[in-house]
């Protein structure tokens, strides 16, 4: 999870924040309108605090996550199904520097993952550099000593 600096080109940024998920990997991040970040500091704070939050009540309750999925999903996929997308993401929310800097917490390598799979599936044209678009300061005040600070 991250906020960027400066949208990455050609995707569409009318909303303040956005969910980047893609289906041939397991990562999903959060990414912020730069001009929306910087007018609305606190919203942004607090909608990535609420999230890791939630994040960090997934990871430790597999069972009670799991049940609210199979209860909300629908019948598009099995309880086992739902079960295998659970570990994935509980992995790679602890995953790196996040088990130890708090849950969600990314790389610069991590992020230059998602830009590299953007590019190559062609969902941005022009690939920005990973210092111009990952910005951890929104995580920096959400996280400490490896937990999510709640309340805010």
């Amino acid at each position: 999870m991250m906020s960027a600096r400066n949208s990455p080109p050609n995707l569409n940024w009318w909303l303040p924040i956005v969910l980047l998920s893609t289906s041939d990997q397991d990562h999903t991040s959060l990414v912020v309108n730069t001009n929306y970040a910087k007018s609305n500091p606190n919203e942004v704070t607090a909608f990535l605090r609420a999230t890791l939050k939630a994040a960090e009540y997934m990871v430790a309750n597999k069972a009670e996550s799991v049940q609210i999925v199979v209860q909300y999903a629908g019948t598009t996929a099995t309880r086992a199904q739902h079960e295998f997308q659970y570990d994935v993401t509980a992995r790679d929310l602890v995953a790196g520097l996040a088990a130890t800097k708090g849950i969600g917490y990314v790389t610069p390598a991590q992020w230059q993952a998602q830009l590299d799979l953007l590019s190559d599936l062609k969902l941005i044209t022009a690939k920005p550099k990973v210092e111009d678009v990952l910005d951890t300061s929104f995580l920096d005040k959400v996280l400490k000593d490896g937990k999510v600070v709640w309340p805010g």
